[in-house]
């Protein structure tokens, strides 16, 4: 399960290379989680994360780029998290 208390507490941080980190807390029990990045026109821009996951804190990172390698220009994206039956999204804001 996903508290999205914990969630709206996270916090995005790109490291030297430019990679996005997320941070995320799944609270309850192990879950199915699955991590996507979408454009602002709702397009699926790469699944960053999917699989059996405990609950705790958990950090993914995205390259800047799609599922194709290329790389993403700079935008407004969403990360959405789903875990179980619960889902939550955040706006990312890319600069270059």
């Amino acid at each position: 399960m996903i508290d999205d208390t914990e969630m709206a507490e996270t916090r995005s941080d790109y490291d030297e290379t430019g990679a996005l980190t997320r941070l995320a807390r799944m609270e309850g029990e192990t879950a199915h989680a699955h991590i996507f990045h979408y454009d602002v026109t709702g397009r699926l821009v790469r699944r960053l994360e999917s699989g059996l996951r405990p609950a705790g804190w958990h950090s993914v990172s995205w390259n800047r780029t799609d599922r194709d390698g290329r790389r993403a220009t700079a935008g407004v994206y969403f990360i959405q998290l789903r875990a179980g039956n619960r889902e939550t999204s955040r706006k990312v804001v890319v600069l270059d």
